[in-house]
């Protein structure tokens, strides 16, 4: 606990009522061996010396007791001052406790290498008294490499002397502990690692395929207690464990983003009629990759089919899904091609296709020579038309996700596009914000796509993300697919 063992006030009255019983006493005493003198003077007879033997003894014994009093006030003084010694290391203690709490948490709760670091960079130091921290991990290619919190460019390799105390800590796994300089003396890399610090822990990192070192340095020559080490090494389990852990989701998070590249159009097919632009941006890399896709693709009789889906979940699994949906879609387009049937069609065989339930998708058909659009949605978000400087939501009915009610048919609804006219598609990463209902995410776009109609579909889609998705804010990945309609034969600007 960190509050005082004795309140402040408490101690400060003690302080004053022992000063002034230490005043009064002495004037007290003062005074009545002044009395006892005066006493002595009246009694004597003319001529006889008076007998100061009472004032004598009135002044000894008071002495006596201002002389212990005095020794007590000297005596609790000193306890005061041990008090606040131990309430000031209590304190300290506590907050290094808490300090070390918030280090272990952020370990088990770290999700990338990159969260692991920051960990134990910005937060380990403090919870155990410490100057500084370093981490070296072992990389892919058998180097020893000093993490920074903000990666970036080339890699911070680093190099451990054969015999060094570095080299020993990697080889044989055993942590070192330097109470001074003279420990590391002549070791360069020690050095670096100590940042200025006058001693260090070097620690191992071993779990799994991690292999490296963490080190907190410190200010002063230190002496390691066995307490101190015991936490110490413990932390450094930790940290290896939760490396080994974000290697692993880091892997992943890599594969996915890999797969769903793959899985969606390497380019936007050259239609008639139409300007298509579309763009994808994955998450931030310590949110999961999505399922979020899109695809163009025509149907033959001068018509063009616009899908834009959302699969449930992250990772792999996600990733998966949406290829396997996409493929889905474009088999079913080949035998039925309006957007209705294709959607119901898909919706009572995604249970066949594993993680795809409840998948959300918007389906769309243009008739290139009339600019007729039947498009349907099953649990997916409504459309944006653009028509000149006003923007509409086209928020009509739809169907719940895929799989749900594969019994219904979903709703088809038809608009005729104008030249010029720009229609949005997008997924809920572009609107959905942390304490924002639903209908103020719309409306953000609606206005923001008012201000750009003017654009181009491919500046178009950038300025969209730019202005609702900024790369700092964004935490999950977003898909985008717009389509200007130009007019019957008119040719493709590809996005």
């Amino acid at each position: 606990m960190s509050s005082p063992i004795e309140p402040r006030p408490r101690r400060r009255a003690q302080t004053w009522a022992f000063a002034l019983a230490f005043v009064v006493l002495l004037a007290g005493n003062a005074y009545l061996a002044w009395l006892a003198r005066e006493a002595a003077v009246d009694a004597a007879g003319p001529g006889e010396e008076p007998d100061y033997a009472v004032a004598l003894y009135i002044a000894i014994g008071g002495g006596i007791a201002i002389v212990g009093l005095l020794a007590l006030l000297i005596i609790t003084l000193r306890h005061q001052r041990r008090l606040r010694a131990i309430n000031q290391e209590l304190i300290e203690t506590g907050e290094r406790g808490r300090s070390l709490q918030e280090v272990t948490g952020r370990l088990a709760r770290a999700l990338t290498s990159d969260d692991v670091v920051v960990a134990l960079l910005d937060h380990l130091p403090a919870s155990v008294g410490g100057k500084s921290a370093a981490v070296a991990v072992v990389n892919d290619a058998g180097h020893l490499e000093l993490l920074e919190r903000d990666p970036g460019g080339e890699e911070a390799r680093v190099e451990a002397a054969d015999g060094s105390v570095i080299a020993g800590v990697l080889d044989r796994g055993l942590p070192a502990w330097l109470q001074s300089p003279l420990g590391w003396r002549g070791d360069a890399l020690a050095d670096q690692l100590a940042a200025g610090g006058w001693a260090m822990a070097v620690l191992p990192l071993a779990a799994d395929d991690v292999r490296g070192l963490l080190v907190v340095s410190y200010a002063r020559v230190h002496t390691f207690v066995e307490e101190e080490r015991t936490l110490l090494e413990t932390v450094s389990v930790l940290a290896a464990r939760a490396f080994a852990r974000g290697r692993r989701y880091d892997a992943e998070l890599r594969a996915s983003l890999a797969f769903q590249r793959t899985a969606l159009p390497a380019s936007l097919p050259e239609i008639k009629g139409l300007t298509v632009a579309a763009r994808y941006r994955a998450g931030a890399l310590r949110a999961a990759v999505g399922g979020d896709w899109y695809d163009v693709f025509e149907l033959g009789d001068d018509r063009a089919a616009l899908l834009v889906g959302d699969v449930v979940g992250h990772g792999m699994d996600a990733a998966v899904a949406m290829g396997r949906l996409r493929t889905g879609f474009r088999m079913i387009a080949s035998i039925r091609r309006e957007p209705g049937a294709m959607v119901q069609a898909v919706s009572r065989q995604v249970e066949a296709i594993p993680n795809a339930m409840c998948s959300t998708v918007l389906c769309a058909v243009v008739h290139l020579p009339t600019g007729t659009m039947d498009w349907c949605r099953a649990g997916h978000l409504p459309p944006l038309l653009l028509r000149g400087m006003d923007a509409e939501l086209l928020d009509e009915e739809g169907i719940p996700p895929l799989g749900v009610a594969p019994e219904l048919p979903p709703p088809v609804h038809r608009l005729v596009l104008l030249p010029g006219d720009v229609v949005i598609l997008y997924t809920d990463g572009v609107i959905e914000r942390r304490h924002e209902t639903i209908d103020e995410g719309f409306e953000r776009l609606r206005v923001v796509g008012a201000d750009l109609a003017d654009l181009d579909p491919d500046e178009l889609s950038d300025a969209l993300l730019e202005a609702l998705v900024p790369l700092e804010e964004q935490t999950d990945d977003v898909a985008v697919l717009i389509i200007r309609y130009d007019g019957p034969g008119r040719s493709l600007d590809v996005g």
